[in-house]
């Protein structure tokens, strides 16, 4: 199969299409400096804005995702994503938008997470990484390879990292901040607040879709029938929702109620996941229908997607 050109950082990179992803114009490839990543024929077409530092965003998360054994994201846009179907593919589809939206926001947060790229990276504690400029500068959230260096030189003046001929390993002190970085995690909320429609039909969508999804991606699923307590329902709510890290908000039934807690999260900055049974997206609001909804079939198909997604945009 003929190699062809990544659409992200112009570099000639593996086509891994298979016949089932040229079926559905779909391209899947693998970069050595984006990693692996599928896109819709028309997802970059009709970008025509596409701007550099938004393909050097993409470039870098999608890299991330490789380096961590993430699930590999198609990217989709809303007119790719009516007509997919997710059976046929396990990793989650996703927004050029929502991608963007997993780049580090602040310069601390991309300093760690380079370390930790760093330290994935290392086969064991010393184990040096040899770094190609060309093609390495995701690695470090960089926007160009003037950022790479100012980016590189930052960790090695804080003793972070070190350089030699047998590539760019973290040192003692590059190890203690990983496990810094790592303990800080353990104690940021591993709750994901449901919203949902509580009857008795999607019983099963809970429990072996969205629940199962949730707790076997490492967090904790809460959803407020299921709480004792002696407060206000609606204030009960509030604070759960402030307690969470992540929403899953399924629209199945169209209910008010998940519009509210869908919105809230959001105001508050949080992830928001939108699901809704196949059959039952024409009923919701059209404001939201611009949302890169998981349309579900079944429960196991809801499980998979979930989980898919879950894991490749909660850190």
């Amino acid at each position: 199969m003929k190699n062809i050109i990544c659409p992200l950082c112009g570099e000639e990179t593996q086509n891994k299409s298979s016949e089932a992803d040229r079926s559905r114009s779909i391209t899947t490839l693998e970069c050595r400096t984006c990693g692996k990543y599928s896109y819709t024929d028309e997802v970059f077409e009709d970008r025509l804005k596409f701007i550099e530092k938004e393909k050097s965003f993409l470039s870098a998360v999608i890299r991330e995702m490789t380096i961590h054994n993430r699930p590999k994201p198609t990217i989709v846009n809303n007119s790719s994503l009516a007509h997919m179907q997710q059976p046929f593919y396990p990793g989650p589809f996703l927004e050029i938008v929502q991608l963007i939206n997993l780049y580090p926001k602040t310069i601390s947060d991309k300093l760690d997470r380079s370390l930790n790229n760093l330290a994935k990276l290392s086969e064991y504690a010393g184990h040096g990484h040899k770094l190609d400029s060309n093609i390495d500068f995701p690695i470090f959230f960089a926007e160009n390879r003037t950022a790479y260096y100012f980016l590189l030189d930052h960790l090695k003046s804080e003793e972070l990292v070190k350089v030699n001929s047998n590539g760019c390993f973290l040192t003692i002190r590059g190890w203690s901040k990983v496990a810094e970085i790592e303990r800080t995690k353990e104690q940021i909320s591993d709750q994901c607040f449901v919203a949902m429609w509580f009857d008795p039909s999607l019983t099963q969508a809970w429990e072996e879709g969205i629940s199962k999804a949730v707790k076997e991606s490492g967090y904790r699923p809460v959803r407020i029938d299921e709480i004792h307590h002696n407060n206000k329902i609606c204030d009960e709510i509030i604070a759960e929702i402030r307690k969470s890290k992540f929403l899953v908000c399924d629209f199945t039934g169209n209910r008010g109620g998940v519009y509210f807690e869908a919105g809230f999260g959001m105001g508050l900055g949080l992830p928001v996941i939108w699901t809704c049974r196949k059959d039952d997206i024409g009923t919701i609001h059209f404001d939201t229908r611009q949302y890169n909804h998981i349309l579900w079939e079944s429960e196991e198909d809801l499980f998979n997607q979930l989980y898919n997604r879950i894991r490749a945009t909660i850190y």
